[in-house]
């Protein structure tokens, strides 16, 4: 009796931590820190990040940088050594409920190159796995350059699942990062008065060297029929200049059947077409 009781307690005890576990942190962070454009190298610039407590308690928060995770030649993950807390106090309490705002400094070293530097701020609670922040320095010279080219864009024609599906590929062919934003627009058929929907906004960085590709399929479906989808891409082209690519294209959205069965019939008049023209040529 006394083995199955304590059997019967170890189980739960085996299950008590996975009903302890917390579902999400309490924390809103940015995905992003940006410092912006500096020019004076051996100055120290600074930074603010925004975090915010949406619990009912005090959060503790631990903080530290690493190298950036893009992938980036070293020459480009720099700025982990460049950064620091404002007043070195790596250890802070967000009350319950409210918004606080971190200083970060960036100490730009005299021989600093051109171009955009990356480091992640990694932040700590004790109650939930650590958030990443992206961090960007950019450093002004001559060898500065903001240079984007569009790849690829497009809306997939035929549908055969009720959603937009889109496709779009940036490439990063400067020394600055910069952000590519990707907005879908649709309406019904192609009247000049049907109300435009949004379907998908989405943004995200293309660091120095690298390609983005914003391959999405929209989460909102349409319902099957003909659209007016719009796919609209803001980035910079070669020359750094701001673009907004906006092009618009005609959608079906079908079942998978009606399309096969449409292909039948289609291949049937043709096959009969083939079959009468002989008829005719053997009556010659």
């Amino acid at each position: 009796m006394k083995r199955v009781f304590g059997i019967i307690l170890m189980g739960l005890a085996c299950l008590w931590p996975i009903n302890c576990v917390a579902a999400e942190s309490a924390l809103e962070v940015p995905k992003s820190l940006e410092f912006g454009r500096v020019s004076e190298l051996g100055s120290s610039y600074t930074s603010s990040l925004k975090v915010k407590n949406t619990s009912e308690t005090d959060v503790r928060i631990e903080m530290s940088f690493a190298p950036s995770e893009y992938e980036l030649p070293d020459d480009a993950k720099k700025a982990v050594d460049w950064l620091a807390i404002v007043g070195g106090e790596v250890r802070q309490t967000v009350p319950a409920g409210e918004e606080k705002a971190i200083r970060i400094r960036a100490t730009i070293p005299s021989d600093a190159p051109a171009g955009s530097q990356y480091a992640t701020l990694v932040m700590k609670t004790g109650d939930a796995e650590e958030q990443k922040i992206a961090v960007r320095v950019d450093v002004m010279g001559d060898d500065f350059k903001v240079a984007g080219k569009l790849l690829k864009s497009g809306v997939r024609a035929l549908g055969f699942d009720e959603r937009v599906h889109t496709k779009a590929e940036v490439e990063n062919v400067g020394t600055a990062g910069f952000v590519v934003k990707q907005v879908i627009r649709a309406k019904a058929g192609v009247s000049g008065t049907a109300e435009w929907r949004t379907l998908l906004e989405e943004s995200a960085e293309v660091v120095p060297g690298g390609k983005l590709q914003m391959n999405s399929d929209a989460a909102e479906s349409l319902g099957f029929g003909w659209y007016t989808v719009e796919q609209k891409i803001s980035y910079v082209n070669d020359s750094g200049e701001a673009i907004e690519m906006t092009r618009a294209q005609l959608v079906l959205n079908c079942p998978w059947w009606l399309a096969l069965l449409v292909g039948l019939v289609l291949v049937g008049l043709v096959a009969g077409l083939i079959i009468v023209k002989r008829k005719k040529k053997q009556e010659k």
